[in-house]
């Protein structure tokens, strides 16, 4: 996802997936400035998210989340640990599927900080423009993803056609009423 929104020119922390302790100190040589954030590397929200200043703080934040279940009921095999910048935060929630993502939610936040753990302190709902290429970009997406089998129904390509044209008209039909309409 970070290189995704890299891809679009949008500013995003030097980030790195951990596995084991022996690479923070790693990372700290090779020059990883604290502030430091450490967070799951497959969570929700600000669950496991620590803020850490100095390497003791990293290596306490990392045994404390590393190996142990999430808030979405995973074991923490991998950390990410990223630089913290200072700025504007934003939560951009997508659909994931074969290294592609589609954003679905954009949220400006305000996030304080209480004893190195981010509290969300407001959050405003962005507009995203949905246009017919966007739709018609997710809608192909599904389909190639899609792995239908030929069968007394129909041929595995009439099936995945059918995916792209359904997920095409439910995408229309959900944008619509987004909007305010029917």
């Amino acid at each position: 996802m970070f290189e995704r929104l890299k891809s679009e020119g949008v500013q995003v922390a030097p980030f790195y997936s951990v596995a084991h302790e022996s690479q923070l100190d790693e990372l700290i040589r090779a020059g990883l400035k604290y502030p430091i954030f450490i967070k799951p590397k497959a969570s929700a929200g600000t669950d496991g998210c620590l803020r850490c200043e100095n390497h003791v703080d990293l290596t306490n934040a990392f045994l404390k989340i590393s190996k142990q279940r999430n808030l979405l009921n995973r074991i923490n095999s991998e950390v990410l640990v990223q630089e913290y910048i200072r700025g504007t935060q934003y939560i951009v929630n997508t659909v994931s599927l074969g290294g592609h993502h589609l954003p679905c939610e954009v949220y400006r936040v305000r996030i304080d900080e209480i004893d190195g753990i981010p509290v969300y302190r407001s959050i405003v709902a962005c507009d995203i423009d949905y246009t017919d290429a966007t739709i018609q970009q997710a809608a192909e997406l599904a389909a190639s993803e899609s792995q239908p089998m030929d069968d007394i129904r129909g041929s595995a390509d009439y099936k995945r056609d059918l995916v792209r044209v359904l997920t095409a008209r439910a995408l229309t039909t959900a944008v619509g009423r987004a909007k305010g309409g029917a």
